[in-house]
């Protein structure tokens, strides 16, 4: 992890023992499988959000008078969504982790 991560990870850590039977602390920005079991861990939070977005092609993303494009020119089929595999990727991390006996989420 990133020592700009860590920081973040101790300022929501924290938040979270300082206000968290006050408040609910939501992380987000940059959550992803990869980083959601130690943000978790780290901080004591029990809910993260993350868009998973991802871009999918799509022929009709263009009309006459109305454009989804995530860009004009080269990609102008495709626009921005979520990323199924990115939420499902997420969701097993979580699930693993609680399957190990962690109660806080």
């Amino acid at each position: 992890m990133s020592p700009h991560l860590n920081y973040f990870c101790d300022m929501l850590h924290l938040l979270q023992m300082q206000f968290g039977d006050r408040l609910e602390v939501l992380a987000g920005s940059g959550v992803r499988s990869a980083n959601v079991r130690r943000l978790i861990e780290q901080t004591g939070i029990s809910q993260v959000h993350s868009s998973c977005r991802g871009n999918r092609e799509d022929l009709t993303a263009r009309g006459n008078q109305v454009s989804f494009a995530v860009q004009e020119g080269e990609k102008w089929y495709a626009y921005e969504c979520v990323k199924e595999s990115s939420v499902y990727a997420i969701y097993q991390e979580i699930v693993k982790y609680e399957g190990e006996g962690h109660e806080n989420l």
